[in-house]
């Protein structure tokens, strides 16, 4: 396809996602999915153009001369100077490196906000109900998808290159799922017993119910909420093609009064996933982590009642949404706890903390 061409496709999908509500690569997916007729070069070209300029948005937005797309195209593709301003250089609200600089220093702050700019890599986790990594990493190496072993959770696969994973003969088999290393993490703290009753309080579409299920070799009982129906709809027909058969996908009302162990994956402002939705550190504003602390403390103290032990988890970076939450809960003493920072860890930011 002719530059020209691509130029108005990036025009297109930038004006969606950042007009819409919708996290970028949740946008992406539906905006190639009705346009099969673009091939693989086109779409790579039009998925990293758009994201480079939303990585850079605030920058481009102060810079005279930049009201057109081609105009920022041509900027990030030129490379933009540093200024020696770590907030304008990197595109982020001088609050937000603020409050790097606060938690982690001035060197750290500017390794963060830069490692938060680069792409995230792609990566799987083996469903070992079905296989193992080495065996997996063999069948995919057999499709031309080439990975490595990531360092710290034991079943992940980092790709080599972005790819349509989803297409491949071991996705459609129920292999493996999609799943960064850093929430891979996350469910592997909890470390449940196979005999376990567990909640999974805010399953989302069922990545790490699905990983708790691989934990506890598909014995005892996951008990899978989430309010969403879509949500809902999707984490069952995942667990239907991992053959995940312990989890019970569950309404408020269908929760046990007691399990022996809660997941509490909170709903929070997604500092952490900025590498996959830029448009998060254009929007997020300090006034936000507050209204997401007080849902935070309302989900993590209705829950906890049902069991003596719970993982807190989020994937963000701000200590209102993590730490001063977990301090907040009466009964429980906080165990242990972790924070994973991209350019530590090349994984999203998470912080998670296991408390009794």
């Amino acid at each position: 396809m002719k530059r020209e061409s691509l130029v108005g496709h990036v025009e297109e999908v930038h004006g969606l996602i950042v007009g819409g509500d919708r996290p970028a690569d949740q946008t992406f997916r539906e905006f190639f999915k009705a346009r099969r007729y673009l091939g693989s070069s086109d779409r790579r070209f039009i998925a990293e153009t758009t994201y480079a300029l939303l990585r850079y948005k605030l920058r481009l937005d102060r810079t005279p001369g930049m009201e057109r797309i081609a105009a920022r195209i041509d900027a990030v593709e030129r490379g933009l100077p540093a200024t020696g301003d770590l907030a304008f250089d990197e595109s982020f609200p001088p609050w937000m490196i603020d409050l790097f600089v606060s938690r982690w220093g001035a060197e750290e702050a500017a390794q963060l906000a830069r490692a938060l700019n680069r792409p995230a890599p792609l990566t799987l986790r083996a469903n070992t109900r079905k296989c193992d990594r080495d065996s997996l990493m063999r069948e995919l190496a057999k499709e031309g998808v080439e990975g490595t072993p990531t360092p710290r959770a034991p079943q992940g696969i980092r790709l080599s290159k972005r790819i349509n994973i989803f297409a491949s003969r071991a996705f459609l088999d129920g292999k493996f799922e999609v799943q960064d290393e850093g929430s891979q993490l996350v469910s592997i703290a909890l470390d449940p017993h196979p005999d376990w009753k567990v909640l999974d309080a805010c399953a989302g579409a069922g990545g790490k119910a699905l990983h708790l299920s691989n934990l506890m070799r598909g014995k005892g009982e996951i008990f899978a909420h989430e309010p969403d129906p879509r949500r809902r709809e999707e984490l069952s027909k995942r667990a239907r093609r991992a053959d995940a058969q312990n989890i019970r996908v569950v309404d408020r009302a269908s929760i046990p009064a007691r399990v022996d162990a809660v997941l509490v994956d909170a709903p929070c402002s997604g500092m952490g996933t900025i590498r996959r939705n830029p448009m998060i550190k254009n929007r997020l504003t300090p006034e936000d982590l507050l209204r997401h602390q007080r849902q935070q403390i309302g989900i993590l103290d209705d829950y906890a009642r049902h069991a003596p032990l719970v993982v807190y988890a989020t994937c963000s970076l701000a200590a209102e949404e993590n730490e001063a939450v977990v301090a907040t809960l009466p009964g429980f003493a906080v165990a242990s706890s972790d924070t994973l920072l991209p350019h530590r860890t090349d994984t999203d930011g998470f912080f998670f903390a296991m408390l009794r």
